[in-house]
């Protein structure tokens, strides 16, 4: 696969990206509800194909073959890792269109849609072991990168900060595959484990030359992950066994929160709270090793949803040095009223689910923390918890350690949660202050939980923002560094008088500081900034990738 990969010239990377783009494009015809999702993977594309043919002339050149060697491998090995995933993505477009075609002719149901979506983004997770969206995010930030390196080689202008960010790239590339070999070593160690102690080895299953020692790295093409028309189980302590060993290639390993699959028809706000997260009895999926994942539960129009349906990066930060925990007491009955929906819940290591149930009438918003049970909702999963407790988000505090986030009530530690990348757990954060903040009765905001703690703040200013369907308002925009991932981002939090502080939006520009014309100035109070993923936390907002994000400033002077 790598040896055919180093063959592809950008120019004819151009046209697969092309062709994908078209593609996939046209799954949003059959699949309204996930448009948005659609929408953003093809327009990834989209940019990666003219990215490729910006590419083609400089390799063309005959100046290409005099570039420094240093410079050139690491040119060559960006431009591999970005055509390999393409290839990936373009076998597996290929055969899902093939599969589809056969089975159901002309004429696409919209369960042969979804299953058809399904087995795409399945297939390449369990290739990559992230998202689509989120790996071709980031081949498109490589390729951007890689080709403003070559535009100031050629030029004769400097190059270190394309240099440093190529190399940072490069490194995370190297960090992830590293990451996904360690997990699949671990994960065929537990296998063989519990399979040895369940079967005797002259009976094994799992013995023989199709045992997990001896599957290949990567899941064939021609077998693709089933598919069900609901989110598949996440859970990180428990593994099944697949009669069909092919299935044990790949554990997954998401970063980012994982969308469930959604409903084959759209259903009410009434009906979606009795939704069944866990996948048909009969199809058990290799879970993925993480600290934890996301999965929302509730209706498309919620900010709530929105905002777990975008990837917002992957900033890897270190190892937990504990367990998660939850210090509440167990409670036999949780009381919940009938309409308290649960609208997300995050997995994490030690077999803990944190759970958001919110009231859309009285806007109270209630954590229940599950040990046990595995995933799926919790009413359909209640019997199986062996702990579970519940607390009103307005009794709680909340607070960022390191990689941990911290709730505390009256001054005690009630749970602490580890989370794997940085800008997940932000997400968290913040979605947790605005659900809290939105609640009757809430507690007012304390200075520490306007940012999170160890984000030092680069800058302040006013801007007037338009939200859905109410006039300009006045909002503090804030740039933030963390001071040990040197994560940047911006978000803006609308303020008042009786110690209000509510982030509404945040977007993650990290990568965009080291791309040239990512800003510009219009006007002496208007900025545009250049692909600008913006996360809401408010119904005014939507979760959503902007090419030229507009920035009114109140005043031009504190531009």
């Amino acid at each position: 696969m790598t040896e055919r990969t180093i063959t592809l010239s950008p120019r004819t990377l151009t046209q697969i990206s092309h062709h994908l783009s078209e593609s996939i494009q046209r799954h949003s015809i059959d699949l309204p509800e996930s448009a948005s999702e659609i929408n953003l993977i093809s327009s990834h594309l989209s940019h990666i194909k003219n990215q490729f043919y910006e590419l083609s002339g400089y390799f063309e050149s005959s100046e290409f073959s005099h570039i420094r060697e240093s410079s050139r491998e690491n040119i060559i090995a960006a431009v591999k890792g970005c055509a390999r995933t393409i290839k990936d993505l373009d076998k597996i477009v290929l055969r899902t269109s093939v599969n589809r075609r056969v089975s159901h002719g002309s004429h696409t149901s919209p369960r042969s849609a979804r299953k058809s979506w399904n087995e795409i983004t399945s297939a390449f997770r369990n290739n990559e072991g992230v998202s689509l969206s989120q790996r071709l995010s980031f081949c498109k930030t490589m390729l951007e990168t890689t080709n403003g390196l070559l535009e100031c080689i050629f030029n004769r202008q400097p190059t270190k900060t394309y240099t440093d960010q190529l190399l940072y790239l490069l490194r995370q590339q190297e960090d992830s595959t590293q990451r996904r070999k360690d997990l699949e070593s671990l994960h065929r160690a537990q296998l063989q484990t519990s399979h040895a102690q369940e079967y005797p080895s002259c009976c094994s299953p799992l013995s023989g030359p199709h045992s997990p020692q001896y599957a290949p790295t990567s899941r064939p093409y021609s077998t693709p992950l089933p598919s069900p028309p609901f989110a598949a189980p996440i859970n990180t302590t428990a593994y099944y066994h697949i009669p069909t060993t092919i299935h044990e290639s790949r554990p997954m390993t998401p970063i980012s929160p994982v969308s469930p699959i959604s409903p084959i028809s759209p259903l009410g706000p009434s009906q979606m709270g009795h939704i069944p997260m866990g996948q048909p009895q009969g199809q058990p999926t290799t879970p993925p090793l993480m600290r934890s994942s996301a999965a929302r539960t509730q209706n498309q129009g919620s900010w709530w949803t929105q905002v777990w349906n975008m990837v917002p990066g992957n900033t890897m930060m270190p190892e937990a040095p504990a367990e998660s925990i939850c210090n509440g007491e167990h409670m036999a009955n949780l009381a919940l009223a009938p309409e308290e929906k649960e609208i997300f819940r995050m997995r994490f290591d030690n077999d803990l689910t944190f759970r958001m149930f919110h009231n859309s009438l009285t806007q109270n918003a209630n954590v229940v923390i599950t040990l046990g049970g595995g995933e799926g909702s919790w009413s359909s999963r209640r019997s199986l918890h062996r702990f579970q407790t519940c607390i009103s988000a307005t009794k709680l505090n909340i607070v960022r350690n390191g990689p941990g986030i911290h709730f505390y009530r009256r001054q005690i530690l009630w749970a602490t949660l580890y989370f794997e990348d940085f800008e997940t757990m932000t997400l968290f954060f913040h979605a947790f202050l605005a659900l809290r903040m939105g609640a009757p009765g809430t507690q007012r905001l304390m200075e520490y939980e306007s940012w999170m703690d160890g984000e030092e703040l680069a800058f302040a200013g006013r801007i007037r923002a338009e939200g859905r369907g109410k006039e300009k308002e006045d909002l503090v925009l804030r740039v933030l560094r963390d001071e040990e991932f040197g994560t940047v981002r911006l978000a803006a939090a609308k303020t008042g008088g009786n110690g209000e502080d509510v982030t509404v939006w945040t977007a993650f520009v990290t990568h965009q500081l080291a791309q040239p014309g990512w800003i510009r100035r219009t006007k002496n109070e208007v900025v545009f900034l250049k692909n600008i993923q913006q996360f809401s936390f408010s119904s005014r907002f939507d979760s959503t990738l902007v090419d030229d994000f507009e920035l009114v400033f109140a005043d031009a002077k504190g531009m």
